[in-house]
């Protein structure tokens, strides 16, 4: 079986939420910086209205997963990312 180098998440939580061998940040942007991809879990409203050009500056691979739907994916489009809408 193959081996695959070791997974690093970054999350950003309004709670007290605290987990082993995950990097916590205290800002959207550190938590994009030097990631391949967002996932979107949540539909917290602090993520309803991103931006969309920081997005494609800061994620290395330019894809978001969006597990809520939260956003217009020919918008999205638009800045240059990736966009896969989960269950649309």
């Amino acid at each position: 079986m193959p081996t695959y180098g070791a997974i690093r998440l970054r999350l950003l939580t309004p709670y007290e939420l605290r987990l082993t061998a995950l990097v916590y940040c205290a800002k959207q942007a550190d938590t994009l910086n030097d990631v391949d991809a967002l996932i979107i879990v949540t539909e917290w409203k602090q993520f309803r209205s991103p931006d969309f050009d920081d997005l494609s500056r800061l994620l290395k691979d330019k894809v978001i997963f969006d597990g809520r739907n939260m956003y217009e994916p020919r918008l999205v489009r638009q800045f240059g990312l990736g966009y896969y809408a989960i269950g649309r």
